[in-house]
């Protein structure tokens, strides 16, 4: 019996790693049947007859957000990638927002008439990045911004911001995941102030095209 037990023990940890090395393949395989769903290409709702037929946009936090959008424009229509980007934006905030500044995104795309979520990839997709102030630190300004004095780094002061339409290249890095395809998608972005309260939430249907 006591030679029978550390056998016991031992088989039992081969076949549980065993489990895990199936469970890890087939998460594997898993991730790649989903990115070759994907990468799919798909005709755009605008060209179909079915909406979202324009980009929108929508609050989805509480009365009590703290970080909310009054109007939020961007063209082209569909989003053309790489390309230049043109961003109209009103937004109201009324408490300060320092770091750290965590941001949780969903986000999916629409495949044969069903929004498949996109998986988190290389910070592209449905991630949560627990602090964006670094991230925001390393971006180049606008000049628009600049001589509007909108802040490009954290804290972000209380206060009504009104960026006026500000063109911003977006390139398509060889790196970047090949589910960002012709499409349409949708996307839900809360963000967390320092506390880890809410402080706004977003909705936002659009359409990216690749730049032929």
């Amino acid at each position: 019996m006591k030679v029978l037990v550390p056998v016991l023990v031992v088989a039992g940890l081969i076949s549980l790693s065993n489990e895990r090395e199936v469970a890890s393949e087939q998460e594997t395989l898993d991730s790649h049947r989903l990115n070759a769903l994907l990468s799919l290409p798909q005709p755009l709702a605008r060209y179909s007859g079915f909406s979202p037929l324009h980009f929108e946009w929508s609050n989805c936090g509480s009365e009590n957000s703290s970080l909310t959008f009054q109007n939020l424009i961007i063209s082209p229509d569909p989003i053309v990638l790489p390309g230049n980007v043109t961003v109209t934006l009103n937004a109201t905030l009324k408490e300060v927002l320092a770091e750290p500044i965590k941001l949780a995104v969903t986000l999916k795309k629409t495949v044969f008439g069903f929004d498949i979520t996109i998986p988190c990839e290389d910070n592209v997709g449905s991630c949560t990045l627990d602090d964006i102030c670094p991230m925001i630190a390393k971006m180049e300004c606008p000049k628009q911004f600049i001589t509007d004095g909108i802040p490009c780094k954290c804290p972000f002061e209380p206060n009504h911001y009104a960026i006026p339409a500000t063109s911003v290249a977006v390139p398509l890095p060889a790196e970047l995941p090949s589910f960002l395809a012709n499409g349409d998608y949708s996307a839900q972005a809360k963000v967390y102030d320092a506390k880890g309260t809410e402080a706004g939430c977003f909705k936002f249907a659009m359409s990216l095209k690749a730049n032929s």
